[in-house]
């Protein structure tokens, strides 16, 4: 069994290997992305910074490893309290083949998509990438710019220098927006009598 340790991939505690299952034990990461989108907030450039600076180093790390994850979206990148952002899911990652690494970034293009659900909460119907309110995000912005570049760049490492992401260096700031993910994410518990 590979045990990953990485940073900016969700950490395994503790492997139990059972008979006939198995049971893994991940650290605590209350929120998604997908909660972040959810609440009425918006980030700010320097929230969007820090998050997307964690998740390209994920990626990179993935890439660099021959590995792509090819199910990333908002549902399996986690948040801690402390600001840490994590790719979850690695039972996606599947081996790329040296003849297939000049194919067109999968993992690179859903960033995008998940990059424009969190500055704007929805996707585009058309599947085109973009922004529509320019009044919160111009379009001369590090952040529609770096979206932009999404479409276009061939690896996540090549994403990784974009000038948007020197803003992202300070894990602090994603506290109070997620915080108040907490207070206002939707909760699926059921309890019966």
């Amino acid at each position: 069994m590979v045990v990953y340790d990485i940073p900016t991939l969700s950490r395994l505690l503790k492997p139990s290997l059972p008979r006939h299952r198995s049971t893994f034990v991940l650290e605590y990461m209350p929120i998604s992305l997908y909660q972040i989108v959810e609440i009425a907030k918006y980030p700010t450039e320097s929230e969007l910074a820090a998050i997307l600076r964690q998740v390209l180093d994920g990626l990179i790390y993935l890439e660099s490893e021959g590995l792509e994850h090819g199910s990333i979206n908002c549902r399996n990148i986690l948040l801690s309290t402390g600001g840490d952002v994590k790719i979850a899911n690695q039972q996606c990652c599947e081996k790329t083949e040296k003849t297939q690494r000049n194919r067109e970034p999968q993992d690179v293009r859903a960033l995008g998509i998940i990059t424009m659900e969190l500055m704007q909460k929805y996707t585009q119907d058309n599947g085109a990438v973009g922004v529509e309110n320019l009044d919160r995000w111009p379009s001369d912005s590090d952040a529609v710019t770096f979206l932009s570049e999404t479409t276009s760049a061939a690896s996540a490492r090549e994403l990784r220098k974009h000038a948007l992401l020197r803003h992202g260096d300070q894990k602090d700031v994603l506290m109070g927006l997620v915080s108040l993910a907490e207070i206002c994410a939707r909760r699926y518990f059921s309890c019966s009598a």
